[in-house]
């Protein structure tokens, strides 16, 4: 499958409450309504960030069979039909902001990802490429430090994930890689403690709560 990531920002008259309240409840039910080639579709909310933060409040995960259906979701909105959900995007987001990468996806530690209910509570390492490191450089330090967190296996997530953009020419990211676990203890740091290495700019760590759309409402 293919999987998309858009990094989305509130307007900046919102709160990031009034953001996902309205993410929730208003534009992802309206968004079902019109897109129906999706396989999978997690809002990942932005509860905090250390050191600062990230230009996004939902790193949003929009995943597809295949390009064609990736394709068919491109020309709705460029559409003149897709106009309903591009002003509703203006009622609470920043649309100038938003970035979307496509990005693969690794399984590093734990069970399959499977269709989760509820509200998930997650934590994120973004990860930026250091100026002076090459793309081989801050890939072996990104192994290094995933080395790192699944080694002494302290019981802190039961399941991690890594993902790498597919253009890493791309501009406008925010991260160059990013590093996802489900922690057992949802108030515990699980990156507060990992070293700093020479390929690897800048970390920072999100605390997320997460919300997945049931696989029967993707499809018609």
């Amino acid at each position: 499958m293919l999987k998309n990531l858009g990094l989305i920002p509130r307007r900046a008259d919102l709160s990031r409450a009034a953001f996902r309240d309205y993410y929730e409840t208003r534009h992802a039910p309206l968004a079902l309504r019109h897109l129906r080639t999706m396989q999978r579709y997690v809002r990942n909310h932005v509860v905090a960030a250390t050191p600062a933060n990230p230009p996004f409040d939902s790193l949003s995960e929009f995943w597809f069979e295949n390009s064609a259906d990736l394709q068919a979701i491109i020309d709705f909105l460029g559409s003149p039909a897709g106009e309903v959900l591009r002003e509703d995007e203006a009622k609470f987001m920043d649309r100038s902001g938003v970035r979307v990468m496509m990005v693969e996806e690794s399984l590093l530690f734990g069970p399959a990802r499977a269709t989760e209910d509820g509200v998930i509570r997650k934590q994120a390492l973004l990860l930026q490429h250091a100026a002076g490191a090459s793309v081989v450089d801050f890939r072996a330090d990104v192994d290094r430090l995933c080395a790192t967190l699944l080694r002494p296996r302290a019981t802190g997530f039961t399941r991690l994930h890594l993902d790498w953009p597919t253009d890493p020419d791309q501009s406008g990211r925010a991260f160059d890689a990013v590093v996802t676990a489900w922690p057992d203890d949802p108030n515990r740091s699980l990156f507060a403690e990992l070293p700093e290495l020479d390929g690897i700019a800048t970390q920072t760590q999100l605390w997320l709560e997460s919300s997945e759309t049931p696989p029967g409402l993707l499809k018609d």
